[in-house]
C-alpha cells in the first residue's frame, strides 16, 4: 500500500500542505483495503484531516483525530515499510 501510486499521491499532497486533498486521496486508498492495511491507511486519513482542522483552528477536532491516528499507528510500531 505505501508504495501504491495513490498513496504516494496523497503523501505528495500532504507534504505540500494540501491536507484535505491528501485526506481525500488516502480515503480512497482506505476504502479499497482490508484488515491491517485498512487500519494503517485510516491513520493517514485521520492525520491529514486533523491537519486540515488545525488550519481551520478547530483544535478540539484536530486533537481528537491526532489521538485516534496515534492509537492506530501504535499497532504498527514494528512494521518495516522498506
Amino acid at each position: 500500500m505505501v508504495k501504491s501510486e495513490r498513496f504516494l499521491e496523497g503523501a505528495a499532497l500532504f507534504n505540500q500542505g494540501y491536507y484535505w486533498e491528501a485526506h481525500e486521496v488516502w480515503e480512497d486508498v482506505w476504502r479499497n483495503e482490508e484488515d491491517d492495511v485498512k487500519t494503517f491507511a485510516q491513520a493517514f486519513v485521520q492525520v491529514a484531516a486533523a491537519n486540515s482542522f488545525v488550519k481551520l483552528s478547530k483544535l478540539t477536532s484536530a486533537k481528537y483525530l491526532f489521538e485516534k491516528a496515534l492509537d492506530k499507528f501504535r499497532q504498527f510500531q514494528q512494521l518495516d515499510c522498506g
